[in-house]
């Protein structure tokens, strides 16, 4: 099968490549591929994809030295300057409520993501949009960390959310909550939905580095599992390719590499069963951009034979199909590697996916959602 087909829209186009070796390489190397880009995409240049335009306030920073000539670099430090004055708000925002957690017992916990790369690496909050805060706190105190967002107006919008049910947080490692209907906080009790049944969030919180943002201190993942998270969540089929993921890689490659155990990474893929999605994002950031991450580690995360539920997995994540894809995670999950297994097993799974309080509920909710399906059918056929 052709690997576009197969794949999906998961990788970036030649265009996209150029645009992030100018906001990640160095030296001339990132002005020769910014002039390049730009005599591809000047014509188009006002209707880029948003991925695309997201990149424009890293390109600004990594060329600012050479001040390149053109509107379209200008255009790039006006991308700074919004980026910079939106993440500032967002934080001051959250920031309170964060320091609460602390100081009410939830510590530490750690910043993911956007906002835990800006913090560790790119150390300014102009040059990666984020657009919501994420944290990763210890399971056993989410209940009271709700308690406290709840206090302090934030609200979820998923009213099925309930931390005190366990089985309601399987098949789902987080829940956002709003304050005034549009700031965002992101509450994660797990380090990745793959990572569930594992001791990876010990793991994760053990190995954790200390951060400052403006004079206060905050925890965030090692280089090592920030590396590991950032490939894993990055890479999915998407309506655009996906480019954030490829620059937050090379940029704690680039920062950190002497620090990144590369043993502990091959032992945390095959403990998830992901050493199929990270063996496809080492190649590819060797192949594209240089990132010299060690042959011997792509040796070790890739097997003569990928076993079939990691390989469905990852075939349903590049094409987008949700539920597919967390049902073959949840075979994972339970060591289903046969048919008769997976059989017996789905109605224990299609519990966790509607969030229903016992399995006995399943078949009158496939009753339900069949029923409203066909009813939406018959009312668009009128």
């Amino acid at each position: 099968m052709d690997k576009k087909k197969e794949e999906g829209n998961c990788w970036p186009t030649e265009s996209q490549q150029l645009l992030i070796k100018s906001a990640v390489f160095k030296s001339s190397s990132a002005l020769e591929a910014w002039t390049t880009w730009l005599q591809r995409e000047r014509s188009n240049f006002n209707e880029l994809d948003h991925a695309s335009y997201h990149l424009f306030p890293l390109v600004y920073r990594n060329l600012e030295k050479y001040n390149p000539d053109g509107i379209e670099f200008q255009k790039c430090k006006g991308a700074y300057r919004q980026t910079w004055a939106a993440n500032q708000m967002l934080w001051n925002t959250l920031s309170p409520v964060l320091n609460q957690l602390a100081t009410d017992g939830v510590y530490p916990y750690l910043l993911l993501k956007g906002i835990g790369l800006i913090a560790g690496y790119y150390r300014d909050f102009g040059v990666r949009v984020i657009g919501d805060v994420d944290i990763l706190v210890p399971v056993n105190l989410l209940v009271k960390s709700t308690i406290i967002l709840q206090k302090a107006g934030f609200q979820t919008t998923d009213h099925r959310f309930d931390p005190t049910r366990q089985s309601g947080l399987i098949l789902r490692n987080g829940a956002s909550f709003f304050f005034n209907n549009d700031t965002c906080l992101d509450l994660h009790w797990s380090f990745l939905l793959e990572t569930a049944f594992t001791n990876m969030d010990q793991i994760v919180f053990r190995d954790a580095f200390s951060v400052s943002i403006q004079g206060q201190k905050y925890f965030i993942p090692s280089p090592t599992d920030l590396l590991f998270h950032t490939c894993v969540h990055g890479i999915h089929a998407s309506p655009v390719p996906l480019i954030r993921w490829i620059v937050d890689s090379l940029t704690i490659l680039h920062q950190s590499r002497d620090l990144i155990d590369w043993k502990k990474l091959i032992a945390m893929a095959e403990c998830a069963h992901l050493s199929l999605i990270l063996t496809k994002a080492f190649r590819y950031l060797n192949d594209y951009f240089s990132a010299e991450i060690p042959v011997s580690v792509i040796s070790a995360l890739q097997k003569e034979s990928f076993s079939f539920a990691e390989q469905q997995e990852y075939r349903s994540k590049m094409r987008g199909q949700v539920i597919e894809t967390l049902w073959w995670r949840y075979c994972l999950w339970k060591k289903n590697n046969n048919f008769v297994r997976q059989f017996f097993s789905l109605p224990r799974f299609l519990q966790y996916l509607a969030r229903l309080q016992s399995i006995w509920q399943v078949p009158f909710y496939l009753f339900y959602w069949g029923g409203k399906r066909i009813f939406r059918w018959r009312a668009a056929s009128i």
